[in-house]
């Protein structure tokens, strides 16, 4: 059953994880997410991380479709979203158009999301090339507006690199595949994030810091690795 129908077109205030707040106005709602046009933009927003919704009769105001840019705009006119949109579809959707997702502490991730999983996504940012985020730690998606890049790129520039490794379907099949590598967590935030991959299983990577320390880390608090091979 839909939650907030009656509500498409008022000014929402939302409050999310870690403290974010986003304002703007709901423009649809997905089987697992909200949609809300922000003066930034599209935020795509599961509910996982939505801790309060509160929407401002005073403010109320009609809008129109196709006053607002799409994920999907330019390539096709209809809406990104459905009423039984989930996020994972939204990711699909969003495959190889420029995005800003937050998942890692504070810092916004800018990329595009080249391959979309059981339980993960990859996003190829120029900044850390491939990194592999678990769905249930994105707390948005902001897709770019139309003909705009990150850092002033090209579309050579930004074009992420193919690759032919397969992928797993699992994050934890995936990091499998990084066993012996130096891999880095969350962005690298916290040092003993950072270290030579030895062991994976039963929802734990275990990892060798740089001062040679052993640490075990919960995956199912691991928001985001890369690896700089």
């Amino acid at each position: 059953m839909a939650r907030f129908q009656q509500h498409i077109t008022k000014m929402v205030h939302v409050q999310l994880s870690a403290d974010k707040f986003i304002d703007g106005i709901l423009i649809d709602e997905g089987t697992d997410l909200l949609v809300v046009y922000a003066k930034e933009g599209y935020f795509y927003i599961p509910f996982l991380h939505i801790h309060r919704v509160q929407f401002y009769s005073n403010l109320d105001q009609s809008v129109q479709e196709h006053d607002f840019p799409s994920l999907g705009s330019g390539a096709q006119e209809e809406s990104v979203l459905s009423a039984t949109a989930s996020f994972h579809d939204t990711l699909q959707i969003a495959k190889g158009l420029p995005v800003e997702v937050l998942a890692a502490g504070n810092r916004p991730l800018q990329g595009c999301v080249t391959d979309v999983m059981d339980d993960y996504f990859i996003l190829y940012a120029p900044l850390y090339k491939s990194i592999y985020i678990p769905l249930q730690h994105v707390k948005w998606v902001k897709p770019y507006k139309d003909g705009q890049l990150p850092y002033g790129l090209d579309q050579q520039s930004f074009a992420p690199k193919q690759s032919s490794d397969a992928l797993s379907r699992s994050f934890q099949e995936q990091l499998n595949t990084f066993l012996g590598q130096i891999v880095i967590f969350d962005l690298g935030i916290h040092s003993y994030k950072v270290g030579k991959l030895i062991e994976v299983q039963n929802d734990q990577a275990v990892i060798v810091t740089a001062s040679n320390e052993t640490v075990y880390l919960n995956l199912h608090h691991v928001k985001a690795m890369h690896s700089p091979a």
